[in-house]
């Protein structure tokens, strides 16, 4: 026998199901093949969105986002995340990148799936007492991409990076003069290393970890950044580096491992040694870097990533462990580092 539903239970009936028959819709299938190059989108406070992806990651995600603080204060903070280098393929387009734990001030999480044409996740921004809460994103394939492979595909993008992209410069192929160079400016950094040998020497001459721009967790290549991120001095001078890289291991001291120098960012092309030296930024405007790592070689010494046998050989200090890269690639360990195991 029919039950008779008054007018009022049968709206709040109505708005369960639509509330269930949204709960329901699926994000992005993972594992689907999915376009490389440039998505667009929106957030779930009505934001823009965008991003660039190719199968080694995600690359410039960017939107803004509302924060609402304990005072009542609210505000718009950009979100820009340079890099989240990960095989996609393999993950079946998922991804994540976090910044800051739960006790953090200043923590950032963005995750999500790309699958066909289309990507969902989520992202949260806090910052001191302000939080945007966790929020959705969705994004659409735009139909630009360069090369077929997108706008920013990491270690092909002249913007991006500059000079020798693979893990070791091929120096029988340089040109003698250029490999006279090189050398010289391996032995010139590594003859200056010892004015900044510990974490107290670097802390003395005004080198800092600022957790805030990059992850300072051990294990791990840790960066020592004097002026913070920006560009002061001149080009390729050891006796003022802009920025120092410590090897920290899970437990003992910190050893320094390279210089990190910088260039400025108008300049379209830094000096490259005939291919020798390789830069990379991380943004069409920012500034120009690269490492020469303290090492006895100068194929070593100008590795795209952690030489850490020749690290070892030259600094027995240095131990190889498996650590978190602060920048996937560069920091990544090089495929030959003895007891490592890509992901």
């Amino acid at each position: 026998m029919a039950v008779p539903v008054s007018r009022g239970a049968t709206a709040r009936m109505a708005s369960m199901v639509m509330g269930v028959v949204l709960l329901a819709i699926p994000a992005a299938a993972a594992g689907q093949d999915f376009p490389p190059g440039e998505y667009k989108g929106t957030t779930g406070q009505g934001r823009a969105l965008k991003f660039a992806a190719d199968p080694s990651g995600v690359h410039v995600f960017a939107t803004r986002v509302k924060l609402s603080c304990r005072d009542g204060e609210k505000k718009s903070v950009r979100l820009w995340i340079p890099h989240m280098h990960l095989n996609l393929d393999a993950t079946g387009g998922r991804f994540t990148y976090s910044r800051g734990g739960p006790g953090s001030d200043n923590a950032v999480r963005v995750a999500g799936t790309i699958a066909g044409t289309s990507g969902t996740g989520t992202l949260s921004r806090r910052k001191g007492a302000c939080s945007s809460g966790t929020r959705p994103w969705t994004a659409v394939h735009s139909g630009a991409a360069q090369n077929g492979a997108g706008p920013h595909q990491h270690g092909t993008d002249p913007r991006f990076q500059a000079g020798n992209h693979a893990p070791y410069p091929a120096t029988e192929q340089a040109r003698p003069v250029h490999r006279r160079r090189a050398e010289a400016l391996r032995r010139a950094t590594v003859a200056e290393a010892g004015r900044f040998a510990t974490v107290a020497l670097a802390d003395a001459a005004g080198y800092i970890a600022d957790p805030k721009i990059t992850s300072t967790a051990h294990p791990g290549l840790i960066h020592y950044r004097k002026n913070g991120p920006n560009f002061w001095g001149r080009v390729l001078e050891p006796r003022r580096p802009q920025a120092l890289i410590f090897w920290c291991p899970s437990t003992g001291e910190c050893v320094l491992a390279a210089f990190m120098y910088r260039a400025p960012g108008d300049d379209p092309s830094p000096p490259t040694y005939g291919g020798l030296l390789g830069w990379h930024r991380h943004g069409p405007r920012g500034n120009w870097m690269t490492h020469i790592w303290l090492t006895g070689s100068i194929a070593s010494s100008l590795a795209q990533c952690g030489p850490f046998n020749a690290l070892a050989a030259h600094n027995p200090l240095i131990v190889y462990e498996p650590y978190k890269p602060d920048v996937a690639g560069v920091d990544e360990p090089c495929p030959d580092t003895a007891g490592y195991v890509a992901p």
